[in-house]
């Protein structure tokens, strides 16, 4: 049979991350749909900065949202009801050789840790055992450290980065050859323009 590369999608470990501007005459309702996209995606928001006035009608705000990676093409599929997305870029991250090298180092850290607690079982006299006890907090703290940084790449992984930039405007611009864009790289969004 053919070689299909989702067969082989699961074994990579690749980090997205994706910057979303939209611009809104209803700043309000963009708000909700973004926030009950991200219930429905079980994301959350780890931060948010806002600024600008309702009277003035040019307020502002910034949201890092993190998705669970399985839901984040929809996630951001979704954005378009929002408002006017008029600016997506999208980055992989493929740290499948970081993280086969961090998995390989745990497991030799712990295959040294065994064989040291086995010495210090087995030591004669309070000076071997006190060496091998050097030893062993060494390699317990580099142990400490890699299983550390699994624990982020997988975090990482696991959950997407979706920076989101959502502008009030009295008129949402036109033609601002999104649709193509997105058209270029094999997928449409609907209702990009559905404002204009």
């Amino acid at each position: 049979g053919e070689l299909n590369p989702e067969d082989f999608a699961s074994d990579r470990k690749i980090i997205y991350t994706a910057d979303v501007e939209i611009e809104s005459e209803t700043y309000d309702d963009a708000v909700t749909t973004i926030r009950s996209l991200l219930d429905e995606s079980d994301g959350y928001i780890s931060s948010t900065s806002q600024s600008g006035s309702t009277v003035d009608g040019n307020r502002y705000a910034n949201y890092t949202c993190r998705i669970p990676s399985e839901k984040y093409r929809a996630f951001l599929d979704g954005l378009s009801g929002a408002g006017n997305v008029y600016s997506v870029s999208e980055y992989t991250d493929d740290i499948t050789m970081e993280y086969i090298d961090v998995e390989a180092r745990i497991s030799s850290l712990e295959a040294q840790r065994d064989r040291l607690q086995q010495l210090a079982d087995e030591a004669e006299d309070i000076e071997t055992l006190l060496s091998i006890e050097t030893q062993l907090s060494n390699v317990q703290y580099q142990l400490e450290s890699y299983t550390a940084q699994m624990r982020s790449y997988d975090n990482q992984v696991d959950y997407s980065t979706v920076n989101i930039y959502l502008r009030e405007v009295r008129k949402v611009s036109e033609g601002t050859g999104f649709g193509t864009r997105i058209r270029a790289a094999g997928r449409i969004l609907s209702a990009v323009y559905r404002d204009s």
